[in-house]
């Protein structure tokens, strides 16, 4: 789940059992850490009234962009049990719900402006998805995001962030295919094993250069530096906003098209949809944005 920077969320538990949401014994513990292993604080755990099998607590906001990961610790029947998700702190939405629900199609319909039908939900999930596929096919984050590197210290005043490997402390991939590019801010250096202070380091493109000489990783250390980055077009881009919102509508609205389909005869004509990864409808106006945003290629010289 993606979530607004300095917003504070409703992190949620399911609990199922053969297909049934089904109680555990008692209200889980929750265990809430960023890339580095550092523990998050939450709110307590409360089960909502009228419910069953589903759990809450709420996460203050975030002033800084992370990927977090949220342990739940419980029983069910005598056994104990455990629950792993994956959450990442954004710094801007392709598009907002608001927008969803208002978007206008042919003859001033707002297919999506229903809640019963299209609950916030199921568009932030579109919305997520879409995202993800639009960084995959261009090579490019259309929102900020959060990235964390681990790299040998050089010896030099300059490091690299293309040569750094993306990871998380538990070894999880960090970040996504636009990494390299639009590379924002700092968010923290670490050296040794040591937190510095990121003002006295400066960005160049994918270039961070230090103070002074960077230590030299050893063998005993390899990763001696570890870096955590933003990434991404900020603000939103338009052209990729109104696309993202082309997407939902295709995508959340039943049609009577097969999304299968590859062509359709519409007014005595044949309209073409491409169907490509990701299991997604791509009209035509969209595809045509992304065949103009092909991935960039990273030149020979960082």
């Amino acid at each position: 789940m993606q979530i607004l920077r300095n917003t504070p969320a409703t992190l949620e538990l399911l609990v199922y059992q053969a297909g049934t949401l089904t109680n555990l014994d008692a209200n889980p513990t929750i265990a809430v850490t960023d890339a580095n292993g550092d523990v998050v604080a939450t709110g307590a755990v409360s089960k909502p009234a009228g419910t069953t099998g589903t759990y809450w607590s709420t996460l203050p906001p975030q002033a800084d962009l992370k990927t977090l990961r949220v342990d739940w610790s419980g029983a069910l029947s005598g056994d104990p049990v455990e629950f792993t998700q994956h959450h990442e702190i954004v710094g801007n939405f392709l598009f907002i719900e608001a927008a969803a629900r208002s978007y206008t199609v042919t003859g001033q319909q707002t297919p999506l402006s229903s809640e019963t039908n299209y609950p916030d939900a199921a568009i932030a999930r579109i919305r997520e998805l879409i995202t993800g596929q639009f960084e995959e096919k261009t090579g490019r984050s259309w929102v900020s995001r959060h990235c964390r590197v681990e790299l040998h210290g050089t010896g030099t005043r300059w490091l690299s962030l293309r040569d750094g490997h993306p990871r998380d402390a538990d070894g999880r991939m960090s970040g996504g295919p636009g990494r390299h590019y639009d590379v924002q801010r700092l968010i923290s250096v670490t050296v040794d094993a040591v937190a510095a202070d990121v003002g006295d380091y400066t960005l160049h493109g994918r270039k961070v250069v230090g103070p002074t000489t960077w230590p030299r990783a050893s063998y005993d250390s390899l990763f001696n530096v570890v870096i955590e980055y933003e990434y991404g077009v900020t603000p939103v881009n338009l052209e990729a906003e109104e696309n993202g919102l082309r997407m939902a509508v295709a995508n959340l609205v039943p049609s009577d098209l097969s999304a299968y389909a590859m062509t359709a005869a519409a007014a005595g004509e044949s309209v073409s949809f491409p169907q490509q990864s990701g299991g997604l409808v791509w009209p035509p106006k969209v595809w045509e944005w992304l065949k103009a945003n092909p991935a960039p290629r990273i030149p020979s010289v960082a």
